[in-house]
């Protein structure tokens, strides 16, 4: 799975999208490939083949937790709930801390298929994780068991879960590449089929939301999307770059930033939401980047 080595990087964020942005490496971290950033009360979680790096001070300096088993060679998805660290994991599944990673335990119980997590979310006392090809199951928050929760979600086309969000309380998940995402309300086991873009041959996926206030933004397989009524609609945005292989989106201030990353190569957008206009914020090349968050004034990037 290791067939990136970059390590973790962070720019210092400009509110000019016409200047580019400075990339640095972070410091303390080991010249790796890191395939997951993840941010819960300001503490910042990145993931680097079976090891959890953690910083509670803004990414100036971090401690490593005690390593996954040896095998485990990709951090997928990351979840702080409670007392416990939460990780998805590319063919070993699911793996759970409740010492702030001195040890961690399998958390499969349940699962079928094969253990490959995409994401992981919460929603009030239970948590849902999204895999590749076996859809998505749920658990209670200090439960050990999972079910699957996948009803009226078809297997054989939407059973590959790109996206897991929980929107005030309605998940949302892009799954499958046929141009859908489905949706469930908080108290229903069925999901609901909606479409968010024309298919396109390639595949369109959707591959991250985002929400700032009652409105959501969406990276897909050819642009990026904004539902102004929970994600029953979607407008599109065709940044001009091609077929997307992956997305990311968060928020900085007013600005919502959207990283879009294929063939070694990454582009950032920013939009103002008050003109709803995307500008091209930066580009870079040789890089492959997975996801990334905004803490403070600095965007950090796993790749």
């Amino acid at each position: 799975m290791n067939k990136f080595f970059y390590i973790l990087l962070v720019i210092s964020f400009l509110r000019t999208a016409e200047i580019r942005p400075q990339w640095n490496l972070v410091k303390g971290l080991p010249a790796a490939e890191f395939s997951c950033i993840y941010m819960f009360s300001d503490t910042l979680y990145a993931g680097s083949k079976n090891v959890v790096y953690i910083s509670g001070d803004q990414g100036n300096s971090w401690l490593a937790s005690n390593a996954l088993p040896e095998d485990v060679d990709f951090i997928s998805a990351i979840l702080k709930t409670n007392d416990k660290i939460i990780v998805g994991t590319y063919a070993y599944g699911i793996f759970k801390s409740s010492n702030n990673g001195d040890s961690w335990s399998n958390f499969n119980n349940g699962l079928t298929g094969i253990l490959d997590i995409e994401a992981l979310v919460q929603r009030g006392d239970s948590i849902y994780a999204g895999t590749i090809g076996s859809s998505i199951y749920t658990v209670h928050n200090g439960g050990n068991t999972w079910s699957p929760f996948s009803k009226e979600i078809p297997m054989n086309n939407a059973g590959t879960v790109y996206s897991l969000y929980n929107f005030n309380g309605r998940l949302i998940t892009g799954s499958g590449i046929n141009a859908y995402i489905y949706y469930n309300e908080s108290g229903s086991i069925n999901w609901y089929e909606t479409p968010f873009a024309e298919f396109n041959p390639l595949g369109t996926a959707m591959h991250a939301i985002v929400s700032k206030g009652n409105i959501l933004y969406g990276t897909g397989s050819q642009g990026i999307y904004k539902s102004t009524n929970g994600g029953l609609n979607w407008e599109k945005f065709d940044p001009g770059i091609g077929y997307i292989e992956a997305g990311s989106l968060d928020l900085h201030n007013e600005d919502i930033i959207a990283m879009l990353s294929k063939a070694n190569r990454t582009y950032y957008f920013i939009c103002d939401n008050d003109i709803n206009q995307w500008k091209q914020y930066d580009y870079q090349t040789g890089v492959t980047t997975y996801n990334f968050i905004v803490s403070k004034d600095k965007i950090f990037a796993a790749s």
